[in-house]
């Protein structure tokens, strides 16, 4: 005879076989749009500018088209450090300048802008990224149809080396504007390694700090390409701003078109233009003043609020009185009951979400704090928080709905995270990793309820949610996903 206990033991074990199965059917949609499908990269050289140095529009996590990473998706005729300063200095500049992980910071430092310190700390392993640039002198123009004419040359005749002409360079500084915990467009800028060339190559993407991966992840790069576009554009220091296709939509995330931006020759200041900007500022100041003046006349009321509690009594105990006395004994247990089940979900749901605005928090108001000391706390809120709250609140629930809310709560947590953040689409590694993460809680939360902790041994549902929850935190870490 099958035990009530052991049939709910294997309820729980089909329920979170049938989540983790829906998850690898939603991970099969919203993978083939992923940002790590793999790429068919064509050995193509662009030519920023006519007669320029030429360039591979690609990224390469080494020096060797073996291992290229996202497109080129803007390239700026004008100087490097120039293209800096307009972004940093510039009007409604939110740009900050991004220390490279490997040149031995690991500390904040402050922005370009001269604002909030820039959060610079090691964002990622490997996060050098490196641009090939060949000798225009070598190549040979296939195309002349677009307003800047392309050069290509044949996989077959050059495998991108440093032998024949070209080399390797790593990007000459990296901005970012956003969150570094939360969600943040990223650039990294590559000035030609040539004295006589014009131009800088940027790539441009949107990424988002990975609680899980402790590490950022690239969710697409239209949106960074788009922002850049729009701070530029129409203002007085750039000429002109128009789109090139290039031929690179054969990486991820690409439609082979490239943002080019011509910034404009800065020209010496006269003292006309001098007298103007020293007369604005003088009246500036003077609206600036009268307009202080005016609002300490203004006498604004403060509404005080009168202390009305009742301290004869804890507000508790009367809480309890009224609501026996109103619904009786065994409605009030079924809300007893009712709330224990909201308290398993939004545990599980607002210690996720907590750690994400905690970041968010941190990193603004106290932007001197070490990343590693902010990021290795809030890790272990989640690595041992989450499993905590599930096993505590899922005693009183029975297994099967304990399962469900616990990982109902989870999940809802991370599609509003990723709602907020504007993710739209998601590597499939990810969406199973998370579909685990959901899976794992909610064996933790049904293994720990009354009825299958007196049926089951103590290896059991829980047990086995344990060990998936940390063989899912160590892929996470490990970057495996």
């Amino acid at each position: 005879m099958v035990r009530p206990g052991s049939r709910r033991s294997v309820l729980v074990v089909v329920l979170g076989l049938c989540l983790l199965g829906a998850g690898v059917l939603v991970a099969t949609d919203l993978g083939t749009t992923a940002e790590n499908r793999e790429p068919r990269i064509p050995h193509q050289l662009v030519e920023p500018r006519p007669e320029d140095n030429v360039i591979w529009p690609y990224t390469s996590a080494t020096r060797s088209p073996a291992e290229p990473r996202l497109a080129l998706n803007v390239v700026v005729h004008g100087d490097a450090d120039r293209l800096r300063a307009v972004l940093t200095h510039g009007a409604d500049a939110s740009w900050n300048e991004t220390v490279p992980a490997d040149d031995g910071q690991t500390g904040a430092r402050p922005g370009a802008d001269g604002g909030a310190a820039a959060v610079s700390w090691d964002d990622a392993r490997g996060a050098n990224r490196y641009v090939y640039v060949h000798d225009y002198a070598l190549t040979e123009p296939v195309n002349e149809t677009t307003r800047r004419p392309n050069r290509a040359l044949s996989v077959l005749s050059a495998e991108l080396n440093e032998t024949i002409g070209g080399r390797w360079i790593a990007e000459t500084y990296q901005l970012h504007d956003g969150d570094y915990f939360g969600d943040r467009d990223h650039l990294r800028a590559y000035a030609s390694p040539y004295e006589s060339d014009g131009w800088v190559a940027v790539q441009a993407h949107s990424e988002h700090w990975d609680w899980f991966r402790l590490r950022h992840t690239v969710h697409g790069i239209d949106g960074a390409q788009e922002h850049l576009e729009s701070d530029l554009m129409g203002r007085w220091y750039v000429d002109d701003v128009w789109r090139m296709y290039v031929h690179n939509d054969g990486g991820p995330n690409s439609d082979g078109w490239v943002t080019v931006i011509d910034l404009d020759d800065p020209s010496p200041a006269s003292p006309a233009d001098l007298g103007a900007v020293g007369l604005g500022l003088v009246l500036a100041v003077g609206i600036d003043r009268r307009r202080r003046l005016q609002d300490r006349e203004v006498d604004y009321p403060v509404a005080r609020l009168e202390s009305t509690a009742d301290r004869e009594r804890p507000v508790t105990a009367r809480v309890v009185d009224r609501l026996l006395a109103t619904l009786g004994p065994r409605r009030f247990l079924a809300g007893l009951r009712l709330l224990s089940y909201g308290v398993l979900f939004l545990s599980l749901f607002g210690l996720f979400t907590l750690v994400r605005s905690s970041g968010v928090f941190l990193e603004r108001q106290f932007p001197g704090l070490h990343p590693e000391l902010i990021a290795g706390s809030l890790y272990l809120v989640i690595a041992v928080g989450l499993p905590l709250c599930a096993r505590r609140f899922g005693r009183e629930v029975p297994p099967v709905q304990s399962f469900a809310l616990a990982a109902s709560g989870i999940g809802a947590a991370m599609v509003l995270d990723y709602t907020l953040l504007g993710i739209e689409a998601l590597p499939i590694t990810i969406v199973l990793h998370r579909a685990g993460i959901a899976v794992a809680l909610g064996l933790i939360a049904a293994g720990s309820t009354r009825t299958v902790r007196d049926t089951s041994p103590a290896t059991g549902i829980a047990g086995y949610g344990l060990l998936l929850w940390l063989l899912l935190l160590g892929l996470g870490l490990a970057d495996l996903l």
